[in-house]
C-alpha cells in the first residue's frame, strides 16, 4: 500500500497520520502545537511549558528490516501521562493493544517504595484511520471503569482512561478546534492544507512544521522504509493467497474426481442390477411357457437375448 503523500511547494509532503510524521510534527522542542492539540482533544487548558515528552528518541528499523511501532508519551504538569498511538491499518487487535499499553503506564507512575496516593492519571489516546466502535457514530469515544448495573463510574476511575478517535467518522465540516486538528491529520492535498492553515495561527504553524519535516532526509528514509515494508508485505500476502487458492483448487478437483468415480460406480452397479433383474424375470417367464415376443415386450430385452437364455 502506497503512503499518503502529496506535492506542495515543489516537494513531497507526508500525511501526518503516520506515527513517525505525527511525532516529528509535535515533538518540535517548543511543544506549542502539542499543547494546542491535547487541549482540544482532552478539553483542558494545557500550556506548552507544562508538557514533558517522555520518549523523544525516534526509533529506527531493526537489522532485519522490521519497523518499530511508535507511541508518543507525554507527561502533564500534574504528573498525568498521555500515550498517543496512531494506527492506519486495522490489525484486529486495537482494543487489547490499548488495554495493554494502558496497563504498562500505571506501574511506571508508582516508583518502588511509593504510595498509592501518588498515582496520577494515565490516558491512552488511539487515533485510528478506520472504524472501530460499531455501536457509535461519534468520532471520539472515551472509556473509564464503571458499574455495569448502575452505569456509575468507579471511584478514582479517572485514573485510567482510553480514548478512541476514529478519523473516518469525522464530520465533513469541522466545528471545533479539535476537529480542525483531526482534519489536519488526514490532509491529502496542498489546497486542503492551505485551507486548514487559515483557521488558526497554530494550524498555520503546523503547516510550516509539516512541510519542514517532510524535507528531512532521515524522516524521508524512514517513510521510504515503511512504504517498502508495505509493498513487501503485500507481495508476501499475494503469494500466500495464490498458493492457498491453488491448494484449494487442487483439493476441490481431487474431491470432484472422487465423487465422480463414486457416482459412476453406483450408476454402473445400478445398471448391472437392473439387467440381472430383467434377465431373471425373463427366465421365469420363459420357464412358464410365455412367448418370447411377449417376454421381450414386458422386460425390454431383445428377442435374441431371450432366445440365448
Amino acid at each position: 500500500m502506497a503512503l499518503l503523500k502529496f506535492k506542495y511547494r515543489g516537494q513531497v509532503v507526508f500525511c501526518p497520520m503516520y506515527d513517525r510524521v505525527f511525532k516529528a510534527l509535535f515533538d518540535d522542542g517548543k511543544l506549542v502545537l502539542l499543547a494546542s492539540f491535547l487541549s482540544s482533544i482532552l478539553g483542558m487548558d494545557i500550556k506548552a511549558e507544562e508538557l514533558t515528552v517522555r520518549n523523544s528518541e525516534m526509533p529506527v528499523t531493526t537489522q532485519d528490516g522490521k519497523l518499530v511501532r511508535l507511541d508518543f508519551r507525554i507527561m502533564l504538569i500534574d504528573g498525568s501521562v498521555v500515550n498517543i498511538e496512531m494506527q492506519v491499518d486495522d490489525e484486529r487487535d486495537m482494543g487489547k493493544r490499548s488495554l495493554y499499553s494502558l496497563a504498562k503506564l500505571m506501574p511506571d507512575r508508582l516508583k518502588v517504595g511509593g504510595e498509592y496516593k501518588n498515582i496520577r492519571p494515565v490516558i491512552a489516546i488511539n487515533i485510528l484511520d478506520f472504524n472501530f466502535i460499531p455501536d457509535s457514530d461519534d468520532y471520539i469515544n472515551r472509556y473509564r471503569m464503571k458499574n455495569l448495573k448502575t452505569n456509575a463510574e468507579m471511584p478514582n476511575a479517572e485514573m485510567q482512561e482510553i480514548i478512541f478517535i476514529e478519523l473516518k467518522k469525522l464530520p465533513k465540516t469541522a466545528g471545533s478546534m479539535g476537529e480542525w486538528w483531526l482534519k489536519f491529520l488526514t490532509v491529502k492535498t496542498g489546497k486542503e492544507l492551505d485551507m486548514i492553515a487559515t483557521q488558526a495561527p497554530v494550524l498555520e504553524m503546523a503547516r510550516e512544521r509539516l512541510v519542514g519535516i517532510s524535507a528531512d532526509e532521515k524522516l524521508k528514509y524512514e517513510m521510504d522504509m515503511i512504504e517498502k515494508a508495505n509493498y513487501d508485505y503485500n507481495s508476501r500476502m499475494g503469494r500466500l493467497a495464490r498458493l492457498e487458492m491453488e491448494a484449494i483448487e487442487k483439493i476441490a478437483k481431487s474431491r470432484m474426481e472422487a465423487i465422480e468415480k463414486i457416482a459412476k460406480g453406483r450408476e454402473e452397479g445400478f445398471e448391472k442390477g437392473i439387467a440381472e433383474a430383467k434377465a431373471e424375470d425373463a427366465k421365469k417367464m420363459k420357464a412358464k411357457g410365455c412367448d418370447n415376443a411377449f417376454i421381450a415386450e414386458i422386460t425390454g430385452l431383445s428377442v435374441e437375448q431371450i432366445e440365448r437364455m
